[in-house]
């Protein structure tokens, strides 16, 4: 009997300590992190810089032993540099339950000239090695895409005394008329092409003094009750070839503040703006004259209505 009460108490005292150490070794949480916004898309269209603001929560029940944010640039083909950021504000999170870090980084837009992306990885290890880690990605909004401008190439029109070509032409339908069709689509008509003997190769308004009747000239569209104002600007220093889109074109004209009603002494090579009286803006290039007031004129068009 004595011997079964010595190990019924021997039992019970080893149950205790085995309970209490079960106790002291209970583990904390795991620590976190946590973040708001973890994608960013800065729009840089109407700024050049934008700031990026956020707070991230640090939460570690077992304290923090290290807390570190590593800034990784991407550049455009991939290629990460990698990079510790702000390491000695996040020394100090070092035996901490709770704590907050704030990012205040202002971007521009040139910051996206080599890199592509930017990273931020908030990394957080508490005393009992238990770790955890977020990454914020930053990367510029894609501008919008111009669409492609519509051209048309070879655009023939014939001088006054031309019995074969016409010499007034629709910019909106690509259509050249002779002035007798010209007669029946005068809302249509944006340009009219004449030979002078002062103004030598001429691309003029409908509503130009010279073809409306009031200098003495030509008289095409004095009865017309439609004579389209088309406005015309000189350009210089503009590469024709390299207008690709709509926004190339109206980009072309930007700053253009004195329209003229005609364009005239015109030579092959020479790139003109328009817009017409129903709004659309173009250029064009000179690319052949041939003869004179029963020649011909080339023009390639290009405007910024959407190409089909």
């Amino acid at each position: 009997m004595k011997k079964m009460r010595l190990l019924t108490v021997l039992f019970a005292v080893a149950g205790m300590i085995f309970l209490n150490s079960c106790g002291g070794d209970d583990q904390h949480a795991a620590p976190t992190i946590s973040i708001s916004k973890t994608s960013w898309e800065l729009d840089f269209s109407n700024d050049t810089a934008v700031q990026v603001l956020f707070t991230a929560d640090v939460n570690a029940e077992g304290e923090v032993e290290t807390f570190s944010i590593t800034e990784t640039k991407i550049d455009q083909n991939g290629g990460q540099t990698s990079a510790a950021y702000d390491a000695s504000t996040t020394s100090s999170f070092k035996g901490e339950t709770s704590k907050k870090y704030t990012f205040d980084k202002t971007f521009y837009a040139s910051d996206f000239t080599q890199y592509k992306e930017y990273d931020y990885k908030f990394s957080v290890t508490d005393k009992d090695g238990q770790s955890y880690s977020v990454t914020v990605k930053i990367t510029k909004k894609a501008e919008a895409t111009s669409p492609d401008a519509t051209e048309y190439s070879t655009v023939l029109m014939g001088a006054q005394s031309n019995a074969n070509v016409g010499s007034f032409y629709d910019v909106e339908s690509n259509t050249v008329y002779t002035l007798s069709d010209a007669n029946a689509h005068q809302a249509d008509v944006d340009f009219i092409y004449y030979y002078g003997s002062t103004n030598t190769a001429t691309i003029a308004a409908p509503n130009d003094e010279t073809v409306n009747g009031q200098s003495g000239d030509f008289t095409w569209t004095q009865d017309w009750t439609t004579q389209n104002a088309t406005a015309f600007y000189k350009l210089t220093g503009v590469d024709f070839a390299s207008i690709q889109t709509t926004a190339d074109v109206d980009a072309a004209l930007e700053g253009q503040n004195s329209p003229l009603s005609k364009v005239p002494q015109l030579a092959v090579g020479d790139v003109v703006g328009f817009t017409t009286a129903a709004g659309t803006n173009g250029v064009f290039k000179v690319t052949d004259i041939s003869g004179t007031s029963d020649g011909t004129i080339t023009i390639d068009v290009k405007t910024n209505v959407a190409a089909n």
